[in-house]
């Protein structure tokens, strides 16, 4: 991963301080190892620290365009930049890297805003405009790389990570309690809030324009449900089939070694699978087990089985239960508080990873796009449950299973927690008998459900 930080004063006379862009970007070193970049004209800055991916040595930041006119701080990755980068060279662009930074800036001063509708990929990226004396600032369409910025009344301030903000000398550390309060709420702080006064997140799908002392936070695109598919059911799963397939392709281009998270699970083996399918080479895989007591959380067996299947390169940790002198580096490598243990052993198995290689690929949102959590199935039979009388929900309750948190009275509440039904499979879990599957919806055949 990489970082950016920028400065922008209103006033047109107040100049930025290469020293306090350093500030930040020292506060994130972290994210990018590889290299560092600055550009000051005056009263806009901007910095990074790079991971090098595409492109090694010749992908030093700030790129510029040929007359200088426009300069791009970027973040993440555009994974079609090879689609567009032959129809700008038709229309006389010059690129002088091979890298998807300079592509998304040509792209910018080829369409203008309008140049998000091009971009498939995560990013959060700066654009300072000459031509238009207007600071661009944007982030993917879901978010997946983060991009705060802070404001008051003589500058705004950006960065991939609040921690590089708060690294500028003046900006106070206070808590926003409106942000304390979604926190709580929902387990963690959704856009725009954070957990710091006066320091916000740009939302995904969004880009912050700034011109003078105009300061435009505007929406660039939003999902659309307009256009149904009304295929077949075999056209819809060889339609998925595939653009899974072309998502891992995209994600294969790289110029250092990459890998894949594997849990035996129907996410990250069905990403294992299309890697092999794709021709990958030699493909490394990694997994997280727990120690006695814990072993229905052990998926270790199951990715095992499924890596002999396709004679990948395996790894795995061990995770023990006495992980608290982890905790300190943990939370400071966060930005917000966050009520999901599950960072944790994230970060065992990336660190893992990272002996080995330096991208991985991994299975999730798979959950969030199929229906895989059974929250999602709670809220469906709730709709149903509500209608019924108290006694009866709760009879319903009771000998739908054991484990059942609900109680009566809870029975005729309409935001109660309501038990999944004991004969219904986890979601996107399966054999690894379902390895040499062809298509997707044979993957999740009722046979092969454990």
């Amino acid at each position: 991963m990489c970082g950016i930080v920028g400065i922008y004063y209103f006033d047109k006379d107040k100049s930025v301080q290469e020293g306090d862009l350093r500030l930040m970007t020292d506060a994130m070193a972290h994210r990018g190892p590889n290299d560092e970049g600055f550009f000051v004209q005056k009263h806009v800055g901007l910095g990074m620290r790079r991971l090098s991916i595409i492109d090694l040595g010749g992908g030093h930041q700030p790129i510029f365009t040929p007359d200088k006119r426009q300069v791009i701080m970027f973040n993440g990755e555009v994974y079609n930049f090879v689609d567009h980068r032959p129809t700008l060279l038709q229309k006389g662009h010059q690129f002088s890297t091979k890298t998807d930074t300079e592509v998304v800036l040509h792209l910018y001063q080829e369409y203008g805003l309008d140049c998000f509708e091009k971009l498939n990929g995560m990013f959060g990226f700066a654009i300072w405009d000459e031509d238009q004396q207007a600071l661009l600032v944007a982030r993917d369409r879901i978010g997946i790389k983060p991009l705060y910025y802070y404001r008051d009344a003589e500058k705004i301030v950006f960065a991939s990570e609040i921690k590089s903000i708060l690294a500028l000398p003046g900006i106070r550390r206070e808590l926003d309690m409106e942000g304390v309060s979604a926190f709580l709420k929902y387990g963690f702080t959704p856009a725009p809030y954070t957990v710091f006064k006066n320091i916000h997140k740009i939302p995904p799908a969004h880009f912050l324009r700034l011109k003078g002392r105009d300061v435009e936070l505007k929406r660039y695109w939003k999902v659309s449900y307009q256009n149904k598919f009304t295929g077949s059911e075999d056209e819809i799963a060889d339609g998925l089939y595939e653009t899974l397939k072309s998502a891992v392709k995209y994600r294969l281009v790289a110029d250092v070694p990459l890998g894949s998270f594997l849990s035996g699970g129907m996410d990250s083996s069905g990403i294992v699978h299309l890697m092999s399918e794709l021709g990958t080479e030699k493909i490394s895989t990694y997994c997280i087990g727990f120690g006695k007591g814990f072993d229905a959380y052990n998926e270790l067996e199951a990715a095992r089985r499924f890596a002999g299947d396709y004679k990948t390169d395996h790894h795995e940790i061990l995770v023990v239960p006495d992980v608290v002198d982890l905790f300190p580096k943990l939370i400071a490598g966060l930005d917000e508080p966050l009520a999901d243990s599950s960072f944790l052993v994230t970060y065992l198995v990336s660190k893992l990873a990272r002996e080995s290689v330096t991208v991985i690929l991994s299975g999730v949102g798979g959950d969030e796009l199929f229906g895989g959590y059974r929250r999602y199935l709670n809220v469906q039979m709730n709709k149903y449950v509500r209608l019924m009388p108290c006694g009866s929900a709760s009879m319903w309750c009771a000998t739908c299973s054991t484990a059942c948190r609900s109680t009566a009275t809870a029975a005729c509440s309409t935001t109660s927690v309501w038990p999944r039904p004991i004969s219904t499979p986890p979601a996107w879990r399966c054999s690894s008998s379902t390895a040499n599957t062809p298509r997707c919806s044979r993957m999740i055949s009722a046979s092969n459900w454990r």
